[in-house]
């Protein structure tokens, strides 16, 4: 999947498989080119984005729910590995 960041020029590509991901970035050292169909060839910077741990605030749930239907319904898109109450 390509998504496009216009303010920034931002191109963000998802990858499937991780290991796909670290091959590309090894093999061109973080750099490539892209040429515009007028000839102007732009350098281009790449690196991961969006790695590590990601913190999820639910509102308004109540206190009955257990913790464990909260790990069911995250679990389709990623695994929970803590869920805590705030204080």
């Amino acid at each position: 999947m390509v998504q496009i960041d216009d303010p920034r020029r931002h191109v963000y590509v998802k990858f499937r498989d991780d290991q796909r991901r670290q091959k590309i970035l090894t093999s061109t050292n973080r750099h490539g080119e892209f040429r515009r169909t007028k000839g102007e060839i732009l350098n281009l910077q790449m690196e991961a984005a969006g790695l590590g741990m990601r913190r999820l605030r639910i509102a308004n749930l109540s206190p009955e729910v257990p913790d464990s239907a909260i790990r069911m319904i995250l679990g389709r898109y990623r695994k929970a590995k803590e869920v805590q109450e705030e204080n």
